[in-house]
């Protein structure tokens, strides 16, 4: 017996191969040493000893035109009118069932998804960063009389396929295949380097939840996903989901899903006041312009008189506070 050992070149991982199976890789994802891959479907690991050895295949990852158009076996339990099944023995395949075998890439011309990042009450947010994920389960379903598309499938696996920057009015436009997309909205710069340590100091299969999960109220998006959309370190906003249907994904850009992303607003109250002079320590200070400076975007500024403090704005922020 001879034993032959097989090291994989980072140029590997970017042929058309290799990103219809696993996705992505240590280099892709720019951590050191040999080029290393996940696990290419749910029943084995990914190179043994690396820092993917238990991280999960994203097939197609940030190939927008492209979806496995075999992923799935999309038959389902029959249902009586009750919602119970017509044969107790029957059970839906679950996430495990994915395909394993042979995998069957579709080309989509795409469809146009379009929209703005909204914060609720106040307008658009400028130059947020945008992440568009498909839901690996999901398929080129059909729009009822009403253009409504549903997607067929209950069990929820996103793919990052891509990501854009809003404009300075909120606007951001991507071209996406049929399937259920998942919009995110960021601000704030991205910290790839923490993303990567988190990768390279923990179990990375334990970090990857969001994957499976269909909707969030807030996100910690995973490492993985995070570097290949370069959004990881930015504060997540919020998030929105729609189905394209198979005709608008084959429609080369020519029809529209509209798909806003609307952020609810926080705000933060307190009082400014004196502090380290023995006189009027803790008075509050009046008629003075507070302006609030988050580390990234705009500023607010507003006027208090007796010493309250108002703040109002998407998502947390971190900054400074000046007075004059």
């Amino acid at each position: 017996m001879v034993d032959i050992d097989y090291q994989q070149q980072p140029a590997f991982f970017e042929t058309m191969v290799a990103r219809f199976y696993v996705g992505y890789s240590t280099s892709s994802l720019g951590l050191p040493g040999d080029a290393a891959q996940p696990a290419p479907h749910f029943y084995t690991t990914g190179t043994p000893g690396s820092y993917l050895e238990n991280a999960y295949p994203l097939p197609g990852a940030m190939m927008n035109h492209f979806a496995v158009s075999n992923w799935y076996d999309n038959e389902r339990c029959e249902l009586l009118d009750n919602g119970s099944n017509a044969d107790e023995d029957c059970s839906n395949p679950t996430i495990g069932s994915a395909n394993t075998q042979v995998k069957v890439m579709k080309y989509y011309s795409g469809a146009t998804i379009e929209g703005t990042v909204e914060l609720e009450g106040f307008g658009t947010i400028p130059n947020a960063r945008v992440m568009f994920e498909r839901d690996a389960f999901s398929g080129e379903e059909v729009a009822d009389e009403n253009g409504h598309v549903v997607d067929g499938d209950d069990r929820t696996y996103w793919i990052p396929i891509g990501y854009a920057d809003a404009d300075e009015n909120g606007r951001f436009s991507f071209t996406a295949p049929a399937g259920k997309i998942r919009v995110s909205a960021f601000i704030g710069e991205p910290d790839l380097e923490a993303a990567r340590s988190t990768i390279m100091m923990s179990d990375v299969s334990q970090t990857l939840n969001d994957i499976f999960q269909l909707t969030h109220t807030t996100r910690n998006v995973n490492p993985i996903t995070g570097i290949l959309a370069n959004v990881s370190g930015s504060t997540w906003l919020s998030e929105s989901i729609v189905n394209v249907s198979g005709s608008a994904g084959h429609s080369n850009g020519l029809e529209t899903v509209y798909a806003n992303v609307s952020v609810s607003p926080s705000h933060a109250t307190g009082k400014l006041v004196w502090s380290g002079a023995e006189f009027f320590d803790g008075t509050p200070l009046t008629n003075v312009s507070i302006e609030t400076v988050p580390d990234v975007g705009q500023g607010t500024t507003r006027t208090i008189h007796r010493g309250d403090l108002q703040r109002r704005g998407g998502g947390s922020r971190s900054g400074v506070c000046r007075h004059r």
